[in-house]
């Protein structure tokens, strides 16, 4: 995995970023430089009003490593015990929160898309608990055909508003950009962007339009709330 790196929709440049050995023994290490990338974001005044503290991990195209980057960065903002995080996992078309191991009993029972389709269904009832005393996680929930369309309903501005702010922080684990998934939707409510790239192996092409879809859909999408990871 590498470090985070601005790169802007429009610009014609290369991407570079600088780089690890790739063993796994630098795993922790790369993770905590990442999530001190976000936490020097955190409180700092975003232009578009979105809040820094909600961070947003997606990609241009599926199997690129956006759950990875996700539950391992949650784990590492969990080692400062004064930080409080929510996980939530927004990959409806193909959720992987619930069957993390070391998310302890947090598989099963109502979701995301539960809580945005009824509004008889509570942020209590879909928040729970990990085997992380300073970790939450909110699962995807029963899958709907239309939940894109769910997101811009605004009670998921609602649920981001109360898990976020001060020390808590809430991150979310979305599908790619280039599908149907609602990924650029998500992105309205994310301060920061972290844009996972699969080494080697993803297009500049797919990385520019991808880019350029959450800037056309959510933007504006600035070098201060975006970077890319190469995993």
């Amino acid at each position: 995995m590498s470090l985070l790196t601005s790169f802007r929709a429009s610009g014609s440049s290369a991407v570079s970023v600088p780089s690890f050995g790739g063993g796994t023994d630098n795993t922790s290490d790369e993770f905590r430089l990442v999530k001190w990338h976000f936490l020097a974001n955190a409180g700092t005044q975003q232009a578009s009003g979105r809040n820094p503290r909600v961070i947003l991990i997606t990609s241009a195209s599926a199997g690129e490593g956006k759950s990875y980057v996700a539950h391992h960065l949650t784990a590492n903002f969990a080692l400062d015990p004064h930080s409080e995080v929510t996980l939530i996992d927004a990959n409806f078309e193909n959720p992987a929160l619930g069957t993390s191991s070391w998310m302890g009993g947090s598989s099963g029972g109502l979701g995301l898309l539960d809580y945005l389709d009824s509004t008889g269904v509570d942020q209590n009832s879909i928040v729970k608990s990990t085997g992380l005393n300073n970790v939450k996680v909110i699962l995807a929930g029963t899958a709907r055909e239309n939940a894109p369309e769910l997101l811009a309903n605004g009670r998921l501005e609602q649920l981001v508003a109360a898990r976020s702010g001060n020390n808590a922080y809430v991150i979310i684990d979305a599908g790619a950009v280039l599908s149907n998934g609602g990924a650029a939707v998500l992105a309205r409510y994310a301060g920061q962007i972290a844009f996972v790239v699969a080494a080697n192996t993803t297009s500049r092409s797919n990385i520019t339009q991808g880019l350029a879809t959450l800037d056309r859909i959510a933007g504006p999408i600035d070098e201060k709330s975006l970077g890319l990871i190469f995993n």
